[in-house]
């Protein structure tokens, strides 16, 4: 009797399994992996909450950061390419946001990063082009009005500080090649942007002002080879504010030139903290990965 019961017991189990009760070999990896990342970006964001209190440069903290962001690494890729055409089921917000954090707190400790941040794929300008928005929730995207192409300011892109501030706001203005602007054909990028490099840097005080000489061409990436640049930096008579202005002009495709005017407030706010501090009057990195990214978008169909 009693070894009728352990068969039954050993059948129950065998049908059990056979259901799917118990999780397969890739399941369990699956669920392990996952736990080992969420374990993984709790300790980072621990490390970054930390990090943002201590001056540049602390040992100890530069160790810690080095542990956190080779404790992330495993994932970044796979993350990051889930965030750019990959599957949207692939994705983590927590882990992008504090694998970005990590990122700019270890530049602001001095250490040299060359990892990429994570960017989230964004259609802009009527979804005729892409830029890599960070993943974590402080940049954000908004239409002027209604984003109809009759509008030439077109849309916003804001970086909010920590405390939710307005640290940057990315103006895009639009201007028809068939549209002549103050004497100037909206196909003339290079002009356009000489233009109005003299009427910012006029609306700069003199004094402790900062400027490019002139516009610059400059090079994105390998698909935005020829983009107008110049920059002004200064107190601003008209909104009596610190801001630093950067502006980018080019051709684009199929009757428009582009400008992605760049407004950094320089002026401190009460809630910032080092690392903040360090990133408006220093340090570019985020920025700049966001230019970079920005390219045509292939499945864009003109009409």
């Amino acid at each position: 009797m009693r070894r009728f019961a352990i068969l039954v017991l050993a059948a129950v189990a065998i049908l059990l399994l056979g259901l799917g009760l118990r999780p397969e070999p890739a399941q369990a990896y699956a669920e392990n992996d996952t736990l080992a990342r969420r374990k993984a970006v709790a300790a980072a964001v621990k490390v970054v909450k930390d990090a943002r209190k201590k001056p540049a440069g602390d040992a100890e903290t530069l160790k810690a950061i080095a542990e956190a962001r080779a404790a992330l690494d495993p994932w970044a890729d796979s993350i990051r390419n889930a965030y750019w055409g990959g599957k949207a089921a692939d994705r983590d917000a927590a882990f992008g946001k504090v694998w970005n954090e990590i990122l700019t707190v270890a530049s602001f400790h001095g250490k040299k990063v060359k990892a990429r941040y994570i960017l989230a794929k964004t259609p802009i300008i009527w979804k005729r082009y892409l830029v890599g928005l960070p993943v974590g929730g402080k940049w954000m995207t908004s239409y002027e009005g209604s984003g109809k192409v009759s509008s030439q300011l077109n849309m916003f892109i804001r970086q909010e500080r920590p405390g939710g501030v307005l640290l940057r706001e990315i103006k895009i203005w639009t201007y028809s090649w068939n549209t002549v602007y103050s004497g100037v054909g909206g196909e003339n990028s290079k002009k356009l942007a000489k233009v109005m490099h003299e009427v910012d840097r006029d609306s700069v005080a003199r004094k402790g002002r900062k400027a490019s000489k002139g516009v610059k061409a400059r090079r994105l990436n390998k698909e935005m080879k020829r983009v107008y640049y110049y920059f002004v930096e200064g107190l601003n008579v008209g909104a009596e504010a610190h801001l630093r202005r950067q502006s980018f002009y080019f051709k684009g495709e199929h009757a428009y030139t582009y400008c992605f005017e760049v407004i950094t407030h320089l002026d401190p706010v009460k809630s910032d903290d080092r690392v903040t501090t360090w990133q408006t009057e220093a340090d570019r990195r985020e920025f700049d990965a966001v230019m970079a990214s920005l390219v045509p978008n292939p499945d864009y169909v003109w009409k």
